[in-house]
């Protein structure tokens, strides 16, 4: 025989009152968590986006340049002369240069680009020219340079979403 039992609790009025306070302190916690994270998502991500027809994208990107084996060869001559070859390229790949820094031995770029740019073609194109222009401008850099290459093989291209260009730089 089976039997269909139906139990229903009726809380006092005083657990009533208890659990009124502890939802309507789950309801706060939750509440001002939620705020303390839309807070904090608005101060660490500042983002501005570019858009074109059919996407929005974040296009600010950073890359980082070593000469080989990091020799201490890039002079403010030089550094002036990196910088116009790298304006010129850009304008054939849809790279806009933002901001621009050196040391001694490496350059770090600071550059919008559209998410049709191909970022790598771009950057050995541009390292392989400012190679071979540098050395052509500068005959003195090739006599300190190992198997004459200016530029290191590897690149590091960056989408900085959450740092700043001070922040990146100090990485390096």
């Amino acid at each position: 025989m089976l039997l269909n039992y139906k139990f229903e609790i009726y809380p006092t009025t005083l657990q009533q009152e208890k659990l009124n306070t502890w939802i309507a302190w789950c309801r706060q916690t939750y509440n001002s968590a939620l705020l303390d994270k839309q807070n904090r998502y608005k101060t660490c991500m500042p983002m501005k986006l570019d858009s074109n027809n059919h996407s929005v994208f974040p296009s600010t990107i950073i890359s980082f340049f070593a000469s080989n084996y990091r020799q201490k060869v890039i002079t403010d001559a030089i550094f002036g002369h990196a910088k116009d070859i790298f304006e010129r390229i850009a304008q054939n790949y849809n790279v806009t240069l933002n901001e621009w820094n050196h040391d001694h031995d490496h350059i770090h770029v600071l550059f919008k680009a559209n998410p049709n740019s191909e970022l790598s073609k771009f950057i050995n194109v541009y390292k392989s020219a400012s190679s071979r222009l540098i050395k052509k401008e500068f005959p003195a850099v090739r006599k300190r340079l190992w198997n004459e290459y200016f530029w290191s093989q590897s690149f590091m291209p960056h989408n900085r979403l959450r740092r700043s260009f001070r922040g990146i730089e100090s990485i390096f």
